[in-house]
């Protein structure tokens, strides 16, 4: 497992990294979405902003990063949003792969603590893009941070970031402040809690009941 995630984050940076390659180039001016049946075996490729047929899905991660002061890290983006780590999940990546792929691509977090990452869950929700509502199967993730590296952040998608102390990242969470919550996300939400208040240094700063 250990050796794939490797092959497919350097995939990550080759592709960042060579806009010569045209092959490469070409995926780097268009996002592609791999699209799913239910029981997650893909149809097909469209490019974001095409329209998703009737039972189709896409696949994505989500990923709460808890920094070593039990902190929430938020991502405000230039579109005026407000999120955590998040993406689609590509064809050649299990969840944990695009995981990593990711908190490196949002935050700049590396492989090794990236692995580090705890699935919380699977859900299946709708979420809204522009104007259409997008079906989507979505893994849940959890990080508490482990080094002292400085974060990164994509300039080119994200403002700025806020460490949101864990009671008032949840209180907003709870009532969709940060993004929409959904009833699915309940069975999530005393995972996320325990795993927190497990990992995280500053045990002091976490403590929530709902």
């Amino acid at each position: 497992m250990k050796n794939n995630l490797q092959r497919s984050f350097l995939e990550y940076v080759r592709i960042k990294n060579s806009p010569q390659d045209s092959k490469l180039h070409k995926e780097t001016l268009g996002e592609e979405i791999d699209l799913y049946r239910e029981n997650q075996k893909r149809i097909r490729t469209i490019l974001r902003g095409e329209a998703i047929g009737e039972n189709e899905y896409k696949r994505c991660v989500l990923c709460f990063v808890i920094d070593k002061k039990g902190n929430v890290i938020v991502e405000h983006k230039k579109t005026g949003e407000k999120d955590v780590v998040s993406g689609h999940i590509k064809a050649y990546e299990v969840g944990l792969q695009a995981v990593v792929r990711e908190l490196y691509e949002e935050l700049g977090i590396g492989i090794e603590e990236g692995l580090h990452a705890k699935q919380l869950g699977i859900v299946k929700v709708i979420l809204q893009e522009a104007d259409s509502k997008q079906p989507c199967i979505l893994e849940i993730y959890c990080l508490c941070r482990t080094q002292n590296t400085e974060i990164r952040i994509n300039k080119q998608e994200i403002e700025k970031i806020e460490n949101m102390p864990f009671k008032i990242f949840m209180t907003k969470f709870l009532n969709g402040k940060i993004f929409p919550y959904v009833k699915a996300y309940d069975p999530i939400v005393p995972k996320l809690v325990k795993q927190v208040k497990e990992k995280s240094h500053k045990k002091e700063a976490i403590e929530w009941e709902r």
